[in-house]
């Protein structure tokens, strides 16, 4: 987002990303191996600006009947406004409504992972190449691994292959979607080290003690200047 406004615009940009506290979630990720038929979780927060990403996320889900393994596979919304049409299908999606930022992030700390779609029309290529989605600091603030589906080009997809916070996928082949979701859900050492990315990333980009460097950047002033030290 930086690199595409200083490009386009000629100027300084400094990037001011609000600070996550110190939230609490659970330590483990994935259920252990003696709980292999609990669900697995998906979760989402937010609004959907098109359903054609969620569709093809379910169609995937579709193909091997709402199951990994043993496991169920269920969907969390959370939000107050969501369109379904044309379920034809047996399906696992848990409608929590809208909640507050501290319930939101406790009830996507439950899921396993968290999915983010980018939208790959033209009309919303500006929004995929500039924006920083606050769903992604949401996320991040759950300790979850995020789910990127979206273009190569979008900024959050970039940034995720960067940090290695969880998994991205550009295919709008629902069989290649399943299979994106299926291995990284099924290998434990992958997803667990996504899980430890999350909490490197929150301390590298969120902390307050970041902001505070960022505010001082953008004001142009020194750090030091600023009343309240990390």
């Amino acid at each position: 987002m930086v690199k595409e406004y200083s490009q386009k615009y000629g100027c300084n940009c400094v990037v001011l990303r609000h600070a996550m506290h110190n939230t609490t979630v659970k330590p483990d990720g994935l259920t252990p191996d003696n709980k292999k038929t609990n669900p697995l979780r998906i979760g989402f927060a937010g609004t959907l600006y098109d359903m054609g990403q969620f569709n093809m996320l379910l169609e995937a889900l579709n193909l091997c009947g709402w199951k990994i393994g043993d496991r169920p596979i269920f969907i969390r919304m959370i939000g107050n406004w969501f369109r379904f049409n044309g379920m034809s299908f047996p399906c696992n999606i848990e409608l929590m409504g809208w909640r507050s930022t501290d319930e939101t992030s406790h009830l996507l700390s439950e899921c396993d992972l968290n999915f983010l779609p980018i939208p790959f029309s033209e009309e919303w290529q500006d929004l995929a190449v500039l924006c920083f989605p606050t769903k992604l600091s949401t996320y991040l603030a759950s300790g979850r691994p995020v789910f990127v589906y979206g273009p190569d080009y979008a900024s959050s997809t970039k940034f995720c292959k960067q940090t290695g916070i969880g998994i991205t996928c550009s295919s709008q082949n629902p069989g290649q979607i399943l299979k994106v979701v299926s291995s990284f859900l099924c290998d434990q050492e992958r997803y667990h080290q996504a899980q430890s990315n999350v909490f490197q990333v929150r301390e590298d980009y969120f902390s307050v003690c970041v902001m505070k460097r960022q505010f001082a950047r953008f004001l142009g002033v020194d750090e030091s200047v600023l009343n309240k030290s990390c």
